[in-house]
């Protein structure tokens, strides 16, 4: 009769850390999204060479339980190491991947994703902009697709299936 009424200790303090994370999203620029967009799509990439598709986070879950718990460790050790804007773009799969394990947290992830979309627009500005000033040429392909059952309300997505659909379109290793 109350089940789905209270959240372990443990989902609450994720819901509270994703929201703050969704809050501070809102506060940057565009631009400022655009990088920490384009850190998470540069990670994505990585993480599919190894084999964790996170795009589709629930499968991925289904794949190996402990990719949250290693998603959290490394966005700690990208802070520890000072990687700030890392940590930020890998923050980004670990809510993600949270929210895939925990219905309750969806809802601000999905908002979590409304913010980054802000930044779609700035992605390839940043990423031209950081090959001229390193050298390094940043995978930012599909960097405006949603992960499965993450896009916010948005006129193209099909709540019910949970399809990747792009902002767009009308129709770090883990071991």
């Amino acid at each position: 009769m109350f089940a789905g009424l209270f959240k372990p200790a443990g989902v609450k303090r994720q819901q509270q850390e994703l929201a703050a994370y969704a809050d501070s999203l809102k506060g940057l620029t565009p631009k400022e999204v655009a990088l920490t967009l384009l850190l998470a799509t540069q990670i994505r990439w990585q993480l599919n060479e190894v084999g964790v598709d996170v795009m589709r986070p629930a499968a991925a879950l289904q794949a190996d339980r402990a990719l949250v718990k290693k998603s959290e460790a490394e966005v700690r050790r990208f802070q520890k190491d000072k990687k700030m804007h890392d940590a930020a773009g890998m923050a980004v799969w670990m809510h993600t991947l949270r929210a895939a394990q925990h219905p309750a947290l969806r809802d601000d992830a999905r908002r979590m994703w409304a913010e980054l979309a802000r930044g779609m627009p700035k992605v390839s500005d940043w990423a031209q902009e950081l090959f001229l000033e390193t050298g390094e040429a940043l995978e930012w392909r599909g960097h405006d697709m949603f992960p499965q059952g993450m896009a916010p309300d948005h006129p193209h997505h099909n709540i019910n299936t949970g399809a990747m659909v792009s902002a767009h379109d009308t129709d770090v290793t883990i071991d």
